[in-house]
């Protein structure tokens, strides 16, 4: 979730958790783990269309297994390498594991409160890792190489501290957003290469809260609900400034966007509407899900997750079809063809431990019957 985008409503879970045991420290202790809640099961709306399952398709449920990790108070999916098979997950909020085929599942990064695990990616080798202060706020881009000891990327000094609650990482390049100038608090969209330590400035990039990989290109987006949010694509490579598409500038205005570099989804302000574009499509399609809202986007593909009238959903945006991903708020996430998902424990939040599906291994949702 982008803490920074307009009309993102908090909601239960990992966050508030750390929060309400960082004030019950403080007092002296953290209170006990609430008992198991059970909340109750409502019926899925179904659209003029006939869209909308009221729960996931039995052949996906035989797949749908616990990760390997212990379960923990709160666990969720930070990203998942589909290259490599390895995944990045958050426990607690203050440390993050790293599992991969063939291996035990290890810690590669422990942080001590008010620091908190904010989001992560991972590409190959390297890991990156954004924590937020809960308290003052502050950011911080931690990375690891595997086998490797972490360092934080931005410590201070020329380009400051990072400000942004998004973080890119392709091809071992991170992309970023950092403060330039502390007086006048201007920040500018950064590149660095975490081999070299070669590191990029793109001037007039200020408040730039999305870096989505897009084919070759890197789009990076400042949402607003009044101006054009596409700021400029750069190679990703070079990182010579190249055309936005028309198409894909026309997704910039927006509070939520998402994208796996073939697929970028933004959803619009104030509303339960997605709109979708993926290669070989000449106009984006528009669809709807339950709700007024949507949040905490993530894209795989043909399959789109996110929150919204209180749980999460995913969207099949080849057929239109949408089914729950959980019950009542909790987690969901679609990263490298992975889906994880988690129910909460208590009406404050906690995770009844996360649950993964291997999407390339189940049919697709069936279209809609209208």
């Amino acid at each position: 979730m982008n803490p920074r985008a307009r009309g993102v409503r908090i909601r239960p879970g990992p966050v508030l958790v750390q929060l309400a045991c960082l004030c019950a420290l403080i007092l002296g202790a953290c209170a006990r783990p609430e008992p198991t809640w059970t909340p109750t099961v409502r019926p899925v709306p179904t659209s003029a269309t006939g869209c909308g399952l009221q729960s996931l398709p039995e052949a996906w449920r035989p797949l749908t297994v616990p990760t390997s990790l212990t379960p923990t108070r709160s666990i969720r999916l930070l990203a998942h390498d589909e290259g490599t098979g390895r995944s990045l997950y958050a426990k607690d909020g203050t440390g993050v594991m790293l599992t991969e085929p063939g291996a035990k599942p290890k810690v590669v990064l422990e942080v001590r409160s008010p620091m908190s695990v904010w989001g992560g990616a991972i590409d190959g080798d390297w890991m990156v890792v954004l924590t937020q202060n809960l308290i003052g706020g502050d950011a911080q881009v931690t990375a690891v190489r595997l086998g490797g000891k972490p360092f934080q990327v931005f410590p201070g000094g020329g380009l400051g501290k990072p400000v942004t609650s998004n973080v890119l990482l392709r091809d071992g390049m991170l992309f970023a957003e950092v403060i330039t100038n502390a007086d006048e608090k201007v920040a500018s969209a950064v590149a660095v290469d975490l081999d070299s330590g070669r590191r990029v400035r793109f001037d007039d990039t200020d408040n730039v809260y999305y870096f989505l990989p897009w084919k070759d290109a890197v789009l990076l987006v400042r949402p607003h609900s009044d101006v054009d949010g596409i700021v400029m694509a750069i190679d990703a490579r070079t990182f010579a400034a190249v055309p936005v598409p028309p198409e894909v500038a026309r997704l910039g205005d927006s509070e939520q966007m998402a994208s796996d570099g073939t697929t970028v989804v933004r959803a619009a302000h104030m509303e339960a509407t997605l709109t979708v574009l993926r290669p070989g499509w000449s106009v984006p399609r528009q669809y709807r899900l339950p709700g007024d809202q949507i949040e905490q986007l993530s894209v795989w593909g043909r399959y789109v997750v996110g929150a919204s009238d209180e749980r999460f959903w995913i969207l099949d945006v080849e057929t239109g079809q949408y089914a729950p991903v959980t019950t009542y708020w909790g987690e969901g996430t679609v990263s490298g063809g992975l889906l994880a998902s988690s129910e909460m424990t208590s009406p404050t939040g906690g995770s009844a431990g996360l649950r993964e599906l291997d999407l390339t291994r189940v049919p697709n949702l069936p279209a809609c019957t209208g």
